[in-house]
């Protein structure tokens, strides 16, 4: 067992034993008996959000592991690679899409973006309304396909380039992932979108910085926000505070390295 999957599973104990008010080992304790007991189930139920909690996080860990191990991805893939949007397959609870201009400036980070999606396995755990689908423009849309620099459409991608704010195409080469609630069309207007711009991130902690858009997508957001918020939020847990920005610029949050 890992350190960390050591610790995950201490983290777990421990909480078992505070939501069932266990004893120490050797003393006895009065356990309510019967079902109905409201607080036994609010504690059954505390101890199940939790429990859900735990397994996206050593999902999270185990695609972080993955991808730092150099892992050669299992599965299917988590990218759909098309030749032109409309052939975006329907029904991914989230939708990434992955942009370059295709100049030099953004080819080493497209390389190394690419090279990192096309380790990682889809979770076959999941039912696709509940995972996040990346989108590649690609000049062959075939699924085995393996996705490198050499194999991307920078054409077909330009036309949703054009969408992002204009401050953002004008200071940063990208590459950029925006992720939005449904497939695309290259002429629409962005609706409501996250935007992450990798082009000021350092290539050593990107896999850490992609592993979040491996987690599970909730039913439902809370009344207000945004369905990619809780995803929002996870790719913030994983950067320091000094090490992100954040704004909001007409319906997209923009997220990227502070410089």
């Amino acid at each position: 067992m890992t350190a960390s999957r050591a610790a995950l599973f201490a983290a777990l104990l421990l909480l078992i034993l505070g939501v069932f008010g266990c004893a120490p080992l050797g003393q006895k304790k009065d356990v309510p008996t019967g079902s109905e007991d409201p607080e036994v189930r609010k504690r059954i139920e505390r101890l199940q959000t939790t429990l859900k909690e735990l397994q996206e996080q050593m999902a999270l860990m185990q695609a972080q592991q993955a991808l730092e191990s150099g892992q050669k991805r299992q599965g299917p893939p988590v990218w759909q690679a098309v030749s032109q949007w409309e052939a975006v397959e329907p029904g991914y609870g989230l939708y990434t899409y992955v942009l370059s201009d295709g100049t030099s400036e953004s080819q080493a980070g497209l390389a190394s973006l690419l090279q990192i999606l096309d380790a990682l396995s889809a979770r076959e755990d999941l039912d696709k309304s509940q995972v996040n689908r990346f989108i590649v423009p690609a000049s062959d849309p075939l699924p085995q396909l393996n996705l490198t620099a050499g194999s991307y459409n920078a054409d077909l991608a330009q036309p949703l380039l054009t969408h992002l704010p204009e401050s953002i195409q004008k200071t940063s080469p990208g590459p950029f992932l925006l992720t939005t609630s449904h497939p695309l069309r290259q002429d629409e207007t962005l609706p409501e979108t996250l935007l992450f711009d990798l082009g000021r991130c350092s290539p050593e902690g990107a896999e850490r910085l992609v592993s979040p858009y491996m987690l599970k997508i909730p039913s439902s957001s809370s009344a207000g926000l945004p369905s990619f918020a809780p995803l929002l939020w996870s790719l913030l847990r994983q950067m320091s505070p000094a090490s992100a920005s954040i704004r909001v610029l007409d319906n997209t949050v923009v997220l990227q390295c502070s410089p």
